[in-house]
């Protein structure tokens, strides 16, 4: 039987994350590749003044059927295509008149581009003035539990962002999830979850990440201009 109750103390802190690039919000489930691209490209092209938007190219070497799943509130297009790409294991680089989706050297280890690592400590601190009165989950798959825990960051923080989770590379959203907990921050109920599922967190500046435990590893992406 699977259960989720869950109740939530407001935090007084509130924050204003200001940016001037076009925001989106996305829940890709199962999505193909090709997919997740054609729409990177419509919306690069509809926020773009001069309509013309993202040439995004996908090289033979990645699968363009291979399952994207993937939710995202409020961010901007540049970190969906980061994140797409760490879930994808290919790269991508901006060229002279497009963006190229290759695949991954397996020699070469993965670290996170320099814009999804960029203002992690500000989400950091938002997760852990979250307070949670109580979270009680029996059973509870895992992706619903880092979805409710999204959804109630937006509710609770009116005017922020809401604090987005990703379930990375081969992690399983049906990984079964039990705990009762009272009092306590929003960050250490996602360390738990982590924890339990045989899983490490990692804080980026857009998203708190669910990883398997191998160590991080260490290679560059470079990020396109936003459109």
């Amino acid at each position: 039987m699977q259960k989720l109750v869950v109740t939530f103390l407001i935090s007084t802190c509130t924050f204003a994350l200001v940016s001037a690039e076009p925001r989106v919000s996305v829940d890709f489930a199962e999505a193909p590749l090709s997919d997740v691209a054609e729409y990177l490209r419509g919306k690069s092209a509809e926020y773009d003044p001069s309509g013309r938007g993202w040439n995004l190219l996908i090289d033979p070497s990645v699968d363009g059927d291979q399952p994207i799943t993937l939710r995202l509130q409020q961010v901007p297009l540049a970190i969906v295509l980061a994140y797409a790409a760490e879930l994808g294991d290919f790269t991508y680089a901006r060229e002279e008149f497009a963006i190229v989706l290759r695949a991954r050297d397996p020699d070469t280890p993965y670290s996170p581009p320099e814009n999804l690592r960029r203002g992690k400590e500000l989400i950091g601190q938002r997760a852990a003035q979250i307070t949670l009165e109580s979270f009680e989950a029996e059973a509870a798959p895992l992706g619903d539990v880092v979805r409710l825990l999204s959804d109630r960051s937006a509710e609770l923080q009116p005017g922020a962002d809401p604090l987005n989770f990703v379930l990375g590379p081969n992690v399983n959203p049906d990984t079964p999830v039990s705990l009762t907990l009272r009092n306590i921050p929003l960050a250490s109920v996602a360390k738990y979850a982590a924890e339990l599922s045989g899983l490490r967190i990692r804080v980026d500046g857009w998203a708190i990440t669910f990883l398997d435990p191998d160590p991080p590893k260490v290679t560059t992406t470079e990020s396109p201009a936003a459109p």
